[in-house]
């Protein structure tokens, strides 16, 4: 989520302001990294729950389901 939120790059912080050590996780750009992410997993495979997951739909693809 870091590099969604950091607009100015690394220095920047993305949970904690590094200067004023403000909450950052409360921003407007959190809460946007936060909508894309739910919107990209709602279109994500239903059959991956995991990382472990992830070759389960291989070969229900190959075999054209």
């Amino acid at each position: 989520m870091a590099s969604m939120t950091q607009t100015l790059g690394g220095s920047q912080g993305w949970l904690i302001d590094p200067d004023s050590l403000q909450n950052l996780v409360d921003s407007p750009a959190m809460m946007e990294t936060l909508d894309i992410i739910k919107a990209l997993h709602q279109l994500s495979s239903p059959f991956v729950g995991s990382a472990q997951d992830c070759s389960l739909p291989v070969p229900m693809f190959i075999a054209g389901e």
